[in-house]
């Protein structure tokens, strides 16, 4: 990439930060219930913030490059559906607090976000060099429909996914939920909360179910991208 488009995508980067610090900082400090009215406001104002960055990407980068963003953002968008009741059912499978789930889900899908950000990043510098990736990306999509037609494998349970077997296996747990902690100092030792468990939860599955979302976005945005 050249400087200028680095320093966008630096200043991009903090900006994301910032105003999720902001959220959990300042808006979300206290641990509460999430109201209907509340969280629509957040939804729109967070496609708002998009929607304006689509603006400024679209007169400063150009037409292809702004509509490539909106066709990302919007894959995105639709995949984040299914997103959120796979998030429901790591909920209720662990039965994690009403007041707890916030901060679950940010720091859940905060972490999963760094591991997209590597898979995209990886997969439009693939497609700058070795066009014909762009088969194997269709391939892991047409993979992924084929896994959904198929009896039994479109049952999802987050509860009990690869990453949550395996931190139930290594690490101590607390069978009680500490208010929001994600671990406790207990008879000398540090002690992991079922909080935790379902931050594992949200992670591994966020991460896993992108695999299809990183490669259209990796497709569609190679351009953007592009030095």
């Amino acid at each position: 990439m050249t400087g200028g488009v680095t320093q966008v995508w630096v200043a991009f980067g903090v900006s994301g930060v910032l105003a999720i610090a902001v959220d959990l900082g300042v808006f979300h400090r206290k641990a509460r219930r999430v109201e209907w009215k509340e969280a629509v406001i957040g939804s729109v104002s967070w496609i708002g913030l998009a929607v304006c960055f689509n603006v400024w990407v679209y007169f400063s980068r150009g037409h292809r490059a702004g509509l490539e963003f909106l066709t990302g953002y919007l894959v995105e968008k639709s995949l984040s559906i299914d997103d959120i009741f796979v998030f429901l059912l790591a909920f209720q499978g662990l039965r994690v607090p009403t007041y707890a789930q916030h901060k679950v889900l940010y720091y859940g899908v905060v972490g999963a976000l760094v591991m997209r950000g590597i898979f995209v990043f990886a997969g439009v510098s693939l497609l700058r060099h070795f066009h014909p990736a762009l088969y194997l990306f269709g391939a892991i999509l047409g993979l992924t429909v084929v896994r959904m037609l198929l009896p039994g494998k479109n049952i999802i349970k987050p509860a009990e996914n690869w990453p949550v077997r395996i931190v139930r296996r290594m690490v101590p747990m607390t069978s009680e939920y500490q208010g929001e902690r994600f671990s406790v100092f207990q008879s000398g030792s540090w002690t992991f909360t079922p909080l935790f468990l379902a931050l594992v939860a949200v992670g591994g599955n966020y991460t896993t179910c992108c695999r299809s979302g990183c490669a259209m976005e990796a497709a569609s945005r190679r351009q953007l991208w592009r030095s």
